[in-house]
């Protein structure tokens, strides 16, 4: 695995940057490393998703996303402004819109306390 620095064979003089897996035996072979972060974060051992130390831990919510748990675990903490940035910084959505779908998923909680952490 490496970072490195290609110069585009074109003849061209742009540079371009790539995080490849390599292989230095003959034949050798190069395979790019797409979604590295993200893949990361689905095997953080915390359960954060790969959120630093003192953010709420996301609440169990099968089959929704991480920034809803996350979103949800911000709602509950009592930080509803963070909640509604996270919520809006992962789906563009409208603050209006944003509040609403949080609202949704706090009164499914309620209504099945049992997926509460």
């Amino acid at each position: 695995m490496g970072i490195g620095l290609d110069e585009d064979d074109s003849g061209g003089s742009e540079f371009g940057w790539e995080l490849v897996a390599f292989r230095a035996e003959r034949p050798a072979e190069r395979a790019p490393i797409n979604y590295l972060h993200s893949v990361l974060d689905e095997h953080d051992p915390s359960g954060r998703g790969g959120e630093p130390r003192g953010r709420p831990i996301p609440v169990r919510l099968p089959g929704h996303p991480l920034h809803a748990r996350l979103a949800v675990a911000h709602a509950l903490a009592g930080d509803r402004i963070q909640a509604l940035q996270t919520w809006r910084k992962a789906t563009g959505a409208p603050l209006r819109e944003a509040e609403a779908a949080i609202e949704l998923l706090l009164d499914q909680l309620r209504q099945d306390p049992e997926s509460m952490p």
